[in-house]
């Protein structure tokens, strides 16, 4: 569990360097890494390692949202919400498969919380061989905690194929998780993502939640409403079907190697990293092929990750025999490294141009 738990080091130093750190200067520690900040009376977010969960009160009942990373975060944060708080944890929500949702999702389960996720997110968790959440809810469910309802929904494919929103009622406060960005500037991690769905993702969620007075996106800052049309304006682009239907070659595909030169008019090398000019790179996880065409492309050889400043994407999902193509743009800024076995590579750009 520890495994799945940590995000590769590296990739957390590129994270913090990309995503502006949501604590305020209303919020407070509970642990080296933990940050809780109050965001009305009963609702609380709880932030490490620049991500977002939610904590929810109503009575001496709680209810928490998403978990940290690892197994030790999340068991700081319960012991604060039961032994600070004083409180009984009625249920946790995992509000999509990615380590920062529920890589602690271990140490719920160690404490006897019942755990929640949409239906899918068990079928991967399954499929991955991960923790899996005890009960499987349908696209509308609705929780109790004290005298209050909390809503949880998944209304589309956006950030990854089964991430949900949570919406408290009586507050007005919306947990948008990664279906909602923020403004930091960067389009984040895009590996597991459809691009094509993410705009129709996020007008559903305004069409349901668009009074919502609070809303917390999975990483960075919180806002209004706000962000809920940044994020419609950021991917709508996106919502037609990819016209330039660039295509790998399968006889490259036969290669298991992690990173593979396609081709490079150039190439030199500084320490560990090896530099490419001119070049088409391929990488791959279990599920997926990474393309990058880009004029300089620097690959990392100790921990395969590659970073570009500009170039062109496509990114493959794998089929039997071949692959589909899922995504397919040109991006200013470009990280691909891989996150352990389970997660596979992230693909992190800070802007893109669809074809």
């Amino acid at each position: 569990m520890r495994k799945f738990g940590m995000f590769l080091a590296t990739l957390l130093a590129a994270l913090s360097l990309l995503l502006p750190s949501a604590q305020s200067s209303e919020g407070f520690a509970i642990s080296e890494s933990i940050t809780i900040t109050p965001i009305t009376q009963n609702a609380f977010v709880h932030s490490s390692d620049n991500n977002n969960g939610l904590i929810y009160i109503s009575g001496d009942e709680a209810l928490i949202v998403s978990t940290p990373q690892t197994d030790r975060q999340t068991q700081d944060l319960i012991d604060w919400v039961t032994q600070e708080k004083h409180l009984k944890i009625v249920g946790y929500v995992i509000d999509r498969w990615h380590p920062d949702a529920m890589g602690g999702l271990a140490a719920v389960h160690a404490n006897d919380i019942p755990s929640y996720a949409y239906l899918r997110t068990q079928q991967i968790a399954r499929q991955k061989g991960l923790p899996v959440p005890h009960h499987a809810m349908d696209e509308r469910t609705i929780i109790h905690v004290g005298d209050q309802t909390v809503e949880c929904a998944f209304l589309g494919k956006a950030h990854t194929e089964d991430g949900i929103v949570v919406w408290l009622p009586k507050e007005q406060v919306l947990f948008g998780g990664n279906e909602i960005r923020n403004y930091n500037g960067w389009v984040g991690n895009i590996g597991d993502a459809n691009l094509k769905d993410w705009a129709s993702t996020a007008r559903r969620i305004k069409d349901l939640y668009g009074t919502a007075r609070i809303v917390i996106p999975g990483h960075g800052p919180f806002g209004g409403a706000e962000l809920i049309d940044y994020t419609i304006d950021l991917f709508t682009p996106f919502s037609q079907q990819i016209k330039n239907a660039l295509h790998p070659d399968l006889s490259y595909l036969l290669d298991q190697r992690p990173v593979i030169v396609v081709k490079a008019s150039e190439s030199s090398k500084e320490g560990d990293t090896k530099i490419f000019k001119e070049a088409t790179i391929l990488s791959s996880d279990a599920t997926k092929y990474v393309r990058i065409d880009a004029p300089i492309v620097r690959w990392n050889i100790k921990n395969n990750r590659i970073d570009s400043a500009e170039g062109h994407l496509a990114i493959f999902d794998k089929t039997e025999g071949g692959a589909e193509l899922r995504a397919s743009a040109a991006y200013t800024k470009l990280i691909v490294i891989p996150v352990n076995e389970q997660v596979g590579l992230a693909v992190i750009v800070k802007a893109m141009t669809p074809d």
